[in-house]
């Protein structure tokens, strides 16, 4: 299946999806029951998918009643429900209801106006299974909802003596049937978090301060049972509802108030997550053998009434930490008889205050299942690189950076890493030579470099993805994207006209020793003139690139703040012979400060770190 995406003539812009769920108060069956203004059998007639004007996708079904439980419901009923897949954009709500045309539904209604009817999204019964079964439902609905539900089989995956989800057979938010996770950890580093708080809306004598602590409690149960790891980067205003903060960078957004009215009715919170779209390739891995799609950003909003006392906030906190993580809920069943479900941080209902910053078996077990403690997938990231074009010569340097990068990944386990290449372009213009990616610029054609928002947004001139395997693992898919074509009639040195006419005055290369060497460093910064082409700086200025690179020994602690779509390894030595990678960035938005905690490593008499930045 091809990704969703929007062609902008010979460039390529991918759309990510975005995936919401949330938590409603508790309420019994009979309860839900006597409070729909009627309860129904619909025999669903036909869908479509519709976008509004402000980009909201909603999905559109017309139904024909079946019968009756209670009320008066009409006839024929016409209905939006929140959500959907347009072609270009997935969008899933906990609002959503996935209804399969030909399919029969008990549905609660609420009577809006003469002509208008409103289901409830959480509460629908697919009246399902073999003839018995569903008379079983339809004689529940009849008797006003009383007791248990008759259970519908469910396809799940169960650990041991721990159930399975009977939303999700992953128990992961899915599109498509594909889960999705954040494999930034798989790396060994921490998910950013940034934190909106409006101290009136906080619990009863709870301050900002108390605040912070109150979700670092809630983040820590979550990394207490798997590979996760969070860090803070400050208190924002992020001006819209955090859902609404388009920006595919990585970060775990969290409101703690709902002033953009985000949140609806029943829900008191609500937490997701845009994704990766869904396809054959597993943008963010496989665990074992599983395949994820890739998360690239994270949030989460509390209503007010979620912050009535402060173990409720803490309840409600941890259960939309897992939404954003990518978990579905334990059961959407009211009347739920596995006690292990029902207890879940991840049940779609609270009751009372809940238990606070706390999982059960459940929820320990699936967040490991998308986050395993131990045996994690290698981790690889994203590259963009600029190309060069001759006029069919084949006089371009065989060196990276010329139209040549090597790909890296690291391995929390050590384990030996094996390299594959996907391309969808026929025929691929990417071949894959150990760990070095080649790129075959077509002809003498160019192409300007783009803007650092395309870059970020995906666009591209050519995309390659590239992932590693451990035998049972598979990383995350790193893009390596073509983000400029430079065309080069001087080809021995694989500078282009442009950047050599810009910087020297001339496109002819230099003698050996002479500035224009692409191996000469006039700047004296470190790097050659090929990296400066490569990077983007300035040859003849030692102020670019502007990175920074510090070690607190106190701490133990690096400090790195790196350049814009560049690759960095930083590494570790004590012989500065062999060499151990610690971390990989590439920086696709504005680069913040990174840090690397070197505690764990094994005391030596002598410790070298670096940080490697090179094609």
């Amino acid at each position: 299946m091809k990704l969703p995406a929007i062609a902008i003539g010979s460039l390529l812009l991918v759309s990510a999806p975005t995936l919401h769920a949330g938590c409603c108060l508790h309420q019994e069956p009979s309860e839900i029951f006597q409070e729909a203004d009627a309860v129904a059998e619909y025999h669903i007639l036909s869908r479509r998918v519709v976008t509004d004007e402000n980009g909201n996708i909603f999905t559109r079904y017309t139904a024909s009643l079946t019968r009756a439980s209670k009320g008066s419901p009409p006839s024929d009923l016409g209905f939006d429900s929140p959500g959907g897949d347009n072609g270009v954009t997935v969008e899933i709500s906990s609002e959503q209801m996935d209804l399969k045309v030909g399919g029969d539904y008990i549905l609660h209604l609420n009577r809006e106006s003469a002509t208008r009817w409103r289901p409830s999204p959480f509460h629908v019964t697919e009246v399902a299974g073999t003839p018995a079964l569903k008379s079983e439902i339809r004689a529940y609905f009849r008797a006003g909802a009383k007791g248990d539900l008759p259970a519908v089989p469910t396809a799940l995956l169960q650990t041991m003596d721990v159930p399975g989800s009977v939303v999700t057979p992953t128990g992961y938010l899915e599109q498509s049937g594909q889960p999705s996770r954040m494999p930034l950890c798989d790396g060994g580093q921490p998910i950013p978090y940034l934190v909106d708080v409006d101290p009136a809306k906080l619990p009863p004598g709870m301050d900002t301060t108390a605040a912070l602590a109150a979700v670092k409690e809630c983040l820590d149960v979550w990394s207490a049972a798997s590979s996760l790891k969070f860090r803070f980067e400050g208190l924002q205003s992020f001006g819209t509802s955090a859902a609404a903060v388009n920006s595919n960078d990585g970060r775990l957004r969290i409101q703690l108030h709902d002033a953009f009215g985000y949140v609806s009715a029943p829900a008191i919170g609500r937490g997701g997550f845009s994704s990766t779209s869904p396809d054959a390739i597993f943008q963010g891995g496989r665990v074992g053998s599983q395949g994820f799609q890739e998360i690239t950003r994270m949030f989460l909003v509390l209503e007010d009434s979620a912050m009535d006392n402060e173990t409720k906030f803490k309840s409600v906190m941890t259960h939309e930490l897992g939404h954003a993580l990518g978990l579905a809920h334990s059961s959407n069943n009211s009347s739920e008889p596995n006690p292990i479900l029902k207890a879940a941080t991840m049940y779609h209902s609270v009751t009372g205050d809940g238990a606070g910053a706390s999982l059960n078996i459940y929820d320990q077990d699936r967040i490991a299942f998308g986050y395993p403690m131990a045996n994690t997938p290698p981790y690889t990231v994203d590259r963009p690189f600029v190309a060069v074009s001759d006029s069919g010569s084949g006089d371009l340097p065989p060196v990276l950076g010329v139209n040549r990068i090597e790909v890296r990944a690291i391995d929390l386990q050590g384990s030996a890493l094996t390299a594959s290449v996907t391309s969808f372009a026929d025929p691929s213009p990417f071949t894959l030579d150990g760990n070095i990616l080649i790129y075959a610029a077509q002809g003498f054609s160019s192409g300007n470099r783009l803007t650092d928002q395309q870059i970020a947004d995906g666009t591209s001139y050519g995309t390659a993805y590239v992932q590693f395997s451990d035998g049972v693992n598979l990383s995350r898919a790193a893009r390596c994207t073509v983000i400029q074509i430079a065309s080069d009639s001087r080809p021995s040195d694989g500078l282009p006209n442009i950047w050599m006419s810009d910087n020297f005055g001339t496109i002819e290369p230099g003698a050996v020793g002479s500035d224009r060497d692409p191996d000469s460093d006039p700047d004296g910064d470190g790097l050659s003139n090929r990296l400066e082409f490569f990077f983007n700086t300035n040859p003849k200025s030692a102020a670019s690139p502007p990175s920074w690179f510090s070690y607190d020994h106190a701490n133990r602690r690096i400090t790195l703040t790196p350049l814009r779509f560049a690759p960095f390894a930083v590494q570790s030595s004590s012989n500065l012979t062999n060499w151990n990678t610690k971390m990989l960035t590439t920086s696709l938005y504005t680069p913040v400060v990174q840090t690397l905690d070197t505690s764990a490593d094994v005391p030596s008499s002598k410790m070298y770190y670096r940080a490697l930045m090179s094609p």
